[in-house]
């Protein structure tokens, strides 16, 4: 298929005349997006809030549409999806190689779930805790489940599940000077940095 959006057997077969009415269509086209692209960025900001508002007003009609389109311009959405997967081969592929691994890794909890937490386990620090330990194992085996974690990327992975948790739970959060010390009736640290007496009393 051309960029006309014609198969190249067709193509071949057509007049000059023929041939004409899709030159002259490309050009409306691109005068079109050359028109869109000199309304404001507000005005247009504008137009596509009011068809979002329409689209989502009227879900179904816009779905029937879209098949529609679909189906009259079949070959042309295919050879764009042939295109766009040529033209960007290496980053689909990492794509496809990404889907296999979240397949494979759900595949792996679900037909042997002791293998995989043995091996979760084994990359938390024993140093933690039992009960943090018990929480981001849990985290992690659910992100295996949901696909957001791969098993070969456990180890790799499992700090950034342990600064979660200490990013939700506050355990290693800064203290300001100046907040109050718990069983100090209000002395803050301040206070103790400047006469180390204080925290003594």
């Amino acid at each position: 298929m051309n960029k006309y959006g014609v198969l190249l057997s067709v193509w071949a077969t057509l007049t000059y005349g023929q041939r004409n009415y899709y030159y002259n269509k490309l050009s409306k086209k691109n005068c079109a997006k050359a028109t869109w692209a000199r309304v404001p960025a507000e005005k247009r900001a504008q137009i596509n809030a009011k068809s979002r508002e329409r689209r989502q007003n009227n879900p179904e009609e816009r779905r029937k549409k879209d098949r529609e389109y679909f189906h009259r311009n079949i070959e042309k959405r295919r050879e764009s999806a042939r295109r766009y997967y040529y033209s960007h081969h290496s980053k689909m592929i990492e794509k496809h190689k990404r889907r296999w691994a979240r397949e494979r890794s759900k595949r792996q909890i679900s037909l042997s779930p002791d293998a995989v937490f043995k091996l979760i386990d084994s990359a938390i620090s024993r140093s933690l805790p039992k009960f943090v330990r018990d929480d981001i194992i849990s985290a992690m085996c659910l992100a295996v489940l949901d696909g957001q974690l791969f098993v070969e990327n456990i180890t790799k992975e499992a700090k950034k599940f342990v600064s979660a948790y200490n990013r939700e739970y506050d355990h290693f959060k800064t203290i300001s000077l100046d907040a109050p010390l718990a069983g100090h009736d209000g002395l803050t640290l301040l206070d103790k940095l400047a006469d180390p007496q204080l925290g003594r009393q």
